[in-house]
Parts: C-alpha cells; sequence; structure tokens
C-alpha cells in the first residue's frame, strides 16, 4: 500500500506546484521561495503559455 499523510491547503497546493515533498518546503509549505522551480515555470521553458487562476494563499513573491 503506497500512501503519504500530509498537510491540505496551502501546503497541498505547495507541493503540486513545485513538486517537492512537505519536508522539503519552508515553513511547512506556507511559503515557497523564489529559487523554488514553480509547474508554470517548467511548463513554460517547454513551450507552453501558462497563467494563474483560482485560490492562492502562499504568497505574491512566490506567485
Amino acid at each position: 500500500m503506497g500512501g503519504t499523510d500530509t498537510a491540505v491547503c496551502m501546503p497541498s497546493r505547495a507541493m503540486l506546484m513545485t513538486g517537492r515533498t512537505l519536508f522539503h518546503l519552508e515553513k511547512s509549505g506556507e511559503h515557497i521561495p523564489e529559487d523554488h522551480v514553480m509547474l508554470g515555470e517548467t511548463l513554460g521553458r517547454s513551450g507552453y503559455h501558462c497563467w494563474g487562476t483560482g485560490k492562492w494563499h502562499n504568497g505574491t513573491e512566490s506567485y
């Protein structure tokens, strides 16, 4: 059986958008440093056009 037992809401979005586990994020995922590469940045480098929409409470500097 596989699974994980981590946080919800802001930390979950941080994990999804950075590809990092909760233990590799600062402040338990409530803050994403600018040096962490986000999913949109990775897709943009591959030629995709990305934009942000929806719920985001991880701070504007990480957005």
